[in-house]
């Protein structure tokens, strides 16, 4: 897939909510390494997610019912994986 700007657009905001998740970690008394690790989690979950939203508006418009369909669920899973991940690191580091 080539560098689109709709990418940067998505990834932007969740930049900034990396960097205040990073901060939020430090705040509840987690190390530079292992908030580190849950930056990254964040970030391949957002990924996995605007990966599944873009594959299933390309099958949208492209009316491919096979994009459209993983895209979507690549959508759900990322999303969830991405909820249950924030819902884990709030309870493993309570401020």
């Amino acid at each position: 897939m080539p560098f689109e700007a709709e990418w940067l657009i998505g990834f932007i905001p969740f930049g900034f909510v990396g960097v205040l998740l990073w901060l939020r970690l430090k705040a509840g008394g987690a190390t530079n390494q292992s908030a580190l690790k849950k930056v990254g989690v964040f970030a391949a979950s957002v990924f996995i997610t605007l990966l599944g939203i873009g594959v299933a508006a390309k099958g949208w418009h492209n009316e491919n019912q096979v994009s459209l369909v993983i895209g979507a669920l690549l959508a759900v899973a990322g999303f969830w994986f991405l909820r249950r991940s924030l819902t884990r690191f709030w309870q493993e580091f309570p401020l």
